[in-house]
């Protein structure tokens, strides 16, 4: 059976937490986000990989892009990152 819309979203915002939860244990980085980025990401949901899909989502464009920032010291530790979703 496939996720419902609120189980996807709380699904996006489990992997979003994980993250930031991760950001700030690692390297003093707080990350927030505004909802709209659970929506871009649920969007990206396929039934046949399931939960996983969410995963992938997050990853491809939210942390990935912040791994790059922060490859090149655009984020440094203490600093504060809010995500935000731009849906076109």
């Amino acid at each position: 059976l496939p996720f419902t819309d609120q189980q996807l979203r709380s699904l996006a915002e489990r992997q979003l937490v994980k993250w930031a939860d991760r950001a700030k244990e690692r390297h003093q980085v707080t990350l927030t986000w505004n909802p709209e980025v659970m929506d871009v990401v649920t969007k990206g949901y396929n039934v046949r990989y399931g939960a996983r899909s969410i995963q992938h989502e997050v990853d491809r464009k939210v942390i990935s892009q912040l791994a790059a920032y922060h490859e090149l010291d655009k984020i440094k530790p203490g600093c504060k990152v809010h995500v935000t979703a731009n849906k076109k």
